[in-house]
């Protein structure tokens, strides 16, 4: 198979509104922090959701996690900022423990109802094992998953979570 080769130009495509969806504070910029940056840059409007507050992200465990999360989330909120996202949700699930249940893709397809984006941006839930040897994060791949599940079939179908088509946020 040849294979074909990749295009000399960037792709002039940007929505008009995008959703990143992230496990915890700081990994959109690891991830599609610039992409973000250059689209709301050029006109897009973009939101920042974040499952959990990062409460467990420390080294010690005498780190106070309640004091740890308004840091983390007070660090996701000037960083977003600078990126220049519309707002930052926070979902406030468990970190450390993220799972791709009922009520987290809830959540989400209640943000993407609100916000109604024309993309949303997640971790590949695939990725175990990274070529350079790192591990993706269990939180980052269940957060992967909850959002590719929340986008398709959730957020585009009434049955899904009726109350909440009942309450003005359908499909």
């Amino acid at each position: 198979m040849t294979r074909k080769p990749p295009p000399t130009t960037p792709h002039a495509w940007r929505p008009g509104r995008f959703m990143v969806i992230t496990a915890h504070p700081d990994d959109s910029e690891f991830g599609p922090a610039g992409t973000a940056a250059t689209w709301i840059d050029a006109g897009s409007v973009g939101r920042l959701v974040v499952c959990t507050s990062g409460d467990q992200g420390a080294d010690d465990p005498a780190t106070d996690p309640l004091a740890l999360a308004a840091l983390r989330e007070s660090e996701q909120r000037a960083a977003a900022a600078i990126i220049g996202y519309d707002d930052v949700v926070f979902l406030h699930q468990p970190d450390g423990a993220l799972a791709n249940e009922l009520p987290l893709r809830e959540l989400l397809v209640r943000e993407i109802r609100t916000f109604r984006p024309d993309a949303v941006l997640a971790t590949d839930p695939e990725v175990v094992f990274y070529r350079d040897g790192g591990i993706n994060h269990a939180d980052h791949r269940a957060a992967g998953i909850a959002a590719v599940d929340a986008v398709y079939p959730a957020a585009r179908n009434a049955m899904t979570f009726p109350w909440l088509a009942r309450d003005g946020l359908g499909p």
